[in-house]
């Protein structure tokens, strides 16, 4: 919006001239982009997880934040452990194929705007 639009009225200071417009943010949310996201449990492989990850040329994260804390609440208190893995878009499903064969579950993507799930193999 542009001072001065409708939607955003310029403001008087008290000189009469017109301040900077108002900002009407209290916080920002935070949400992982381009990570491909999963469960680990006590089944899971995870060095073999991390020297794969390695091989493949990608960074590994386990912990949430607060968007997929909501999402993985119910399995994050059974004690599973929450894998976040740095992608490009185009590596997604080599990576989520790649975690699968290590026991991770409940993989997903998080994309600008997107969140695809990657079905567990049966």
């Amino acid at each position: 919006m542009t001072p001065g639009s409708d939607l955003n009225p310029p403001r008087r200071g008290e000189d009469g001239g017109v301040s900077e417009p108002r900002v009407n943010i209290d916080h920002f949310y935070h949400r992982p982009t381009g990570d491909v996201v999963g469960l680990l449990t006590d089944k899971s492989e995870i060095p073999a997880i991390s020297a794969d990850l390695e091989s493949a040329g990608t960074d590994v994260r386990f912990g949430y934040a607060g968007t997929t804390l909501a999402i993985y609440d119910a399995a994050l208190r059974d004690g599973d452990l929450l894998l976040h893995v740095p992608v490009h878009h185009a590596d997604r499903q080599r990576i989520a194929t790649l975690l699968q064969r290590h026991q991770a579950h409940d993989l997903s993507y998080l994309g600008p705007g997107t969140f695809e799930q990657f079905p567990d193999p049966g």
